[in-house]
């Protein structure tokens, strides 16, 4: 009796821990949140630690891999790419995210008691797509998308071991070998110049023994993601993870971009007022051709040629089948997957802005609205993508920044396209004024939304208005309104 008592405790305990985690979480976001910092040319840690990586990348004996001078010029271009995505700001520099993913990954490679001279390192992208990547010995690159996707770290444990088993596999390395063999990078390269220079004298012949063989290697990659699920699962077990991650994540990967909290019929409620009510044709459907997938001279593979992974379904089917042993794993390796999840749902607000889909930075910053209705960074966000698709209607660039295509979105995110597109430029001002202007909106104790409010008012032309909130903008701040920056935040 007594051990069944002391398991309720640490019960009891574990609950309340977790409890206490949440809560502390929610607080912390519950009113602000501030972006996080990106990479840069300044980032020397990151960009020497790969260098480092791809030094054991290139030196391997895997095969003739380092004897072949095509392979090198593969890897420099590839450690090439990588170096000037860091330098462009494309990752985060995040303790709190590193720690996170790097702690699992570390879990991972202890339990399976994999090579210690190999160092590994994920690298977290601002990217808010669903997905993650291995380039190479010990590289690794997650999605900050992915991680505000799932729910717990069992799901991202096995994205993970999914990545560590192509890197342990060698598959980075074959199919590198493979490119070698069909000599795509050259042909890639002169087919993109003749395709995107609408070349008339197009070689179809050579057109198509390129696309036949790229077909082959993604072929490969088929077989190679099948395998990696198999390694992945026994790298799972070792490290004491649940099998239930696996199949959950799976499932998150096969919804897309199906939203992780539902709203409903409140999705567009914030943008409803009194003084200018929301009107039902906004979202009506735009014309069919923009919602198919985008066609065009430009396509040198159909879609489902460059789906490298097999079905989800056969994914999930195969992984609840195999056999699969329960290890209780003692890590020494601690981690906090509430906070840096809620993280991530905030962050991906402005990787979209960052991305310039002013759709989708709507449609993320909607969610996080219904979750955190106080949040000056969630109102200034969204005041922005109407502020930016108000300009870009006035400079005929909206189609830049807002899609027409659709075929990928699921009816939320097609619903806010709508919406955007459907807006006349007059009511899509009004809807940016009001939604600013409204008490439960605006912040006084916040620069941004002074700022937001000064320029929508500008751009609908209340000008009163715009002048008094300059005034009472310098005599709260003691600066002039019109120097405000949203990367000095």
């Amino acid at each position: 009796m007594g051990s069944v008592n002391n398991f309720w405790h640490k019960s009891i305990s574990v609950y309340a821990l977790l409890t206490v985690i949440t809560i502390t979480c929610t607080a912390q976001y519950q009113h602000n949140y501030k972006i996080r910092k990106v990479s840069s040319p300044q980032s020397k840690e990151m960009l020497q630690r790969l260098d480092d990586m791809f030094e054991i990348e290139s030196t391997t004996v895997f095969k003739d891999y380092q004897r072949d001078p095509v392979v090198q010029s593969i890897n420099i271009e590839r450690l090439t790419a990588l170096r000037k995505s860091i330098k462009q700001g494309y990752f985060l520099v995040d303790d709190t995210l590193q720690q996170f993913v790097n702690a699992v990954l570390e879990r991972i490679v202890r339990a399976n008691g994999l090579h210690e001279q190999v160092k590994r390192y994920a690298f977290i992208a601002d990217n808010a797509a669903r997905s993650a990547s291995c380039h190479g010995k010990g590289i690794f690159i997650v999605n900050v998308g992915l991680i505000a996707a799932i729910n717990k770290e069992d799901q991202l444990a096995f994205v993970l071991a999914h990545e560590l088993a192509h890197d342990e596999l060698g598959h980075i390395r074959e199919k590198i070998l493979l490119e070698r063999t069909a000599k795509l990078q050259a042909k890639s390269k002169k087919l993109t110049k003749q395709v995107f220079g609408y070349n008339d004298e197009i070689d179809i012949e050579e057109f198509e023994e390129y696309r036949n063989t790229a077909y082959q290697v993604m072929r490969y990659s088929r077989g190679a993601e099948t395998l990696a699920d198999s390694l992945g699962l026994v790298y799972l077990s070792k490290a004491g993870y649940q099998k239930t991650g696996a199949l959950e994540l799976l499932e998150l990967l096969k919804e897309g971009q199906k939203p992780k909290y539902e709203i409903g019929v409140d999705f567009f409620l914030p943008f409803d007022s009194p003084q200018y009510p929301f009107q039902s044709y906004w979202l009506n459907e735009k014309p069919g051709v923009y919602n198919a997938a985008r066609k065009g001279s430009t396509n040198v593979f159909s879609y489902d040629s460059l789906l490298t992974h097999p079905d989800l379904k056969r994914r999930q089917a195969y992984i609840n089948a195999a056999r699969y042993e329960d290890v209780l794993y003692t890590s020494d390796i601690q981690t906090n997957p509430s906070i840096s999840i809620a993280l991530s749902e905030l962050q991906i607000i402005q990787s979209a802005l960052r991305a310039g889909k002013l759709d989708l930075t709507l449609y993320y910053a909607l969610q996080m609205l219904k979750k955190y209705p106080d949040n000056a960074f969630v109102i200034s966000r969204i005041g922005i993508a109407l502020m930016y698709s108000l300009t870009a209607k006035d400079h005929n660039i909206f189609r830049n920044i807002v899609s027409p295509y659709t075929a990928t979105y699921n009816e939320e995110q097609r619903l806010l396209n709508n919406f955007l597109y459907n807006l006349e430029r007059r009511e899509l001002g009004e809807v940016a004024y009001h939604f600013m202007k409204r008490k439960d909106n605006f912040n006084p104790e916040e620069r941004s939304h002074y700022y937001l409010l000064w320029r929508i008012c500008d751009l609908t032309y209340r000008y009163d208005e715009k002048n008094s909130l300059a005034k009472l903008y310098s005599s709260k701040f003691r600066s002039d309104i019109s120097t405000f920056n949203f990367k000095k935040e």
